[in-house]
């Protein structure tokens, strides 16, 4: 518990201090986070070398797209562009299939593709987030309701909680955790609704409650993901709390209905 609280606590001061203090770094950050995510991917698969040399290939090839659409700023170009890596990864591996053929193969073929679209998906839409302007406000906001919530949805979970939210999945969390925290969360951000960006400052309580649900799904959605493919951790760079796939899986989450019911509130 001391170890996950003090790794935690460095993380957010790191965080804290790149975007606070150089906004426009958090791009560089968040792209180095992604690459972590990728290589944490290889634990899901075993056997093929050559489809993790695809995989590793077309998420380099993702990476550099992002960087290309980031000069754009354009959302439609942070989705097409990137796709392309895509289609590459399914083209060779099809090309690799007629010399591996076998069961095998597609075990591996399932865990990578599966991860490849789960990071590439999940991860760039905060990466398109932090090339705006606006980006500090967003990105203060999706990461501390994440940060507040779990860290309250755990305490209210230890004092309060009795009915279990996904026991399968997730043992400890509990529904009253997981509403208190969201609840929690509200009001905590409630005083600074001000400081973030102005579709927020109208709605705080709708992108509380919808944000807030999806980063609890993300977090359900990984510990599936784990369980699944026999993975206990993504990794062991953040002492307490495993890898970047398992820190970031709330906020990733969260991320996209963001930007989804944001736009939704800007067509109205």
């Amino acid at each position: 518990m001391i170890t996950r609280a003090i790794s935690g606590l460095i993380l957010v001061t790191v965080m804290l201090c790149i975007l606070l203090g150089y906004p426009r770094m958090f791009s560089l950050f968040w792209g180095f986070v992604m690459v972590i995510a990728y290589l944490e991917g290889l634990k899901f698969s075993r056997y093929s070398k050559g489809l993790r040399r695809i995989y590793l290939a077309s998420a380099l090839m993702w990476m550099l797209s992002l960087s290309a659409a980031s000069s754009m700023d354009s959302l439609t170009h942070f989705v097409v562009l990137p796709l392309l890596s895509l289609f590459v990864f399914l083209m060779a591996s099809i090309f690799l299939y007629e010399g591996e053929h076998d069961f095998y193969f597609f075990y591996d073929f399932c865990g990578l593709f599966s991860t490849f679209i789960y990071v590439s998906m999940f991860y760039t839409p905060i990466f398109y987030l932090a090339s705006r302007p606006d980006s500090v406000e967003i990105l203060l906001f999706l990461f501390g309701l994440m940060w507040i919530q779990d860290t309250l949805a755990y305490f209210f979970g230890k004092a309060f909680g009795k009915r279990k939210l996904a026991v399968s999945l997730s043992p400890k969390k509990t529904w009253e955790g997981s509403v208190l925290g969201l609840l929690g969360a509200y009001f905590c951000l409630w005083p600074l609704q001000m400081s973030f960006e102005i579709q927020v400052q109208n709605y705080l309580l709708v992108f509380v409650i919808l944000v807030g649900i999806a980063g609890q799904v993300g977090d359900l959605l990984e510990s599936f993901y784990k369980r699944n493919f026999g993975v206990k951790d993504s990794g062991s760079i953040l002492p307490g709390h495993g890898g970047v796939l398992d820190r970031f899986d709330s906020v990733t989450a969260g991320s996209i209905v963001y930007l989804a019911l944001n736009a939704f509130l800007n067509a109205l």
